[in-house]
């Protein structure tokens, strides 16, 4: 694509190809934006199911201690009630 300073009365007219490069790069943009918008709609549903598990275990339990995993990693240790209500709400 070309690049050059217009004069301050220039009209910049672009020639068809550099239309088809930019529109390439916008569909391009749009594309990777949607791709992430659907990679932060699973990670959020992925962690409200987490967070429903951990509500429920905690409820079956007593709120005595609570270990979140993700992906067989400890994601978070619960040992309050203020600790469960701190953790829902991020």
């Amino acid at each position: 694509m070309e690049l050059y300073m217009q004069e301050e009365n220039e009209e910049y007219i672009p020639s068809p190809q550099n239309l088809e490069v930019s529109w390439d790069i916008i569909t391009d943009a749009k594309q990777k934006m949607y791709e992430a918008r659907d990679a932060v709609r699973v990670a959020e549903a992925e962690l409200w199911q987490i967070r429903e598990a951990a509500c429920a275990s905690i409820e079956n339990d007593g709120m005595q201690m609570h270990i979140v995993t993700v992906d067989g990693r400890v994601a978070k240790i619960i040992t309050t009630m203020d600790e469960f209500d701190a953790y829902m709400a991020c």
